[in-house]
């Protein structure tokens, strides 16, 4: 399957084979394409969750770090207990995401502009998560952009309080990436934003939580989009998503006759 063939030098003629454009000359740009619909796509049908939570982590943030505990939701509970310190996090960050979700609701403008101050500030990072989520839960039309802001602009490692703000949101999305198109779309967003570029390997990682969560009927459409891509290691991710998604399932072994 050319799909597999993705190696070193093999990455430019693969992609000009299968229909990607010309060759990318050396430090060209990659192609961009941004994503306009908040939420887009078929259901998809029932997948198992995708990569691991570490997937898509810069070097930066390869060293131990703690990705924050979401606060409220009962599929957010990974059935671990709690420290005090989670908690009281996770105490705040209600607080912060229910005053952002009643701003969204009475004042959309004036939540946008609070939006962009909190991305912009030096406060702490789940102030900012409640944020991204509250543009999320009360169906922000920036929802998307905010999202690929935050994981393009934020640091990727942790900060004093222990969360990395890019890794948080992101995880928060792949838990539900398979039955919220909404949360495909932001992840799209991510990944091909026009406007907020992340690091290749956060892109990477969200591209493949994408197609990994994707319906059958999408997967066309984000593989034109993975063809079109010049950068390498989010071209590489996204065929060997691909290629899961399409190889066939391993046939069981034959049982073995007893000679006697």
């Amino acid at each position: 399957m050319l799909l597999a063939l993705v190696a070193g030098s093999g990455f430019v003629a693969l992609q000009f084979a299968l229909g990607g454009g010309p060759a990318p000359q050396a430090g060209s740009a990659p192609a961009v394409e941004a994503t306009q619909s908040f939420e887009h796509g078929a259901e998809p049908t029932a997948r198992a969750a995708v990569e691991p939570a570490a997937d898509g982590t810069p070097d930066a943030a390869r060293r131990p770090q703690r990705v924050a505990r979401a606060d409220a939701d009962d599929d957010d509970d990974d059935g671990s207990e709690p420290r005090d310190a989670d908690r009281a996090r996770a105490g705040t960050e209600r607080r912060y995401r229910t005053d952002f979700e009643a701003l969204a609701h009475r004042d959309p403008a004036g939540f946008r502009a609070r939006a962009n101050a909190v991305l912009a500030g030096d406060g702490p990072a789940n102030e900012k998560v409640a944020l991204l989520r509250a543009a999320y839960t009360s169906g922000c039309a920036d929802a998307t952009s905010l999202f690929a802001r935050a994981v393009a602009t934020l640091p990727p490692e942790a900060g004093v309080a222990g969360e990395s703000v890019p890794a948080t949101a992101l995880a928060w999305l792949r838990r539900r990436a398979v039955t919220e198109p909404a949360a495909r779309a932001v992840l799209e967003e991510v990944v091909w934003s026009g406007t907020w570029r992340a690091a290749p390997a956060w892109r990477a990682g969200a591209l493949r939580t994408l197609i990994a969560a994707s319906g059958e009927t999408e997967l066309p459409r984000l593989r034109g989009r993975v063809l079109a891509e010049h950068d390498r290691d989010v071209f590489e991710a996204g065929i060997a998503a691909l290629d899961e998604r399409t190889r066939p399932p391993e046939a069981a072994p034959a049982p073995v006759e007893d000679p006697d």
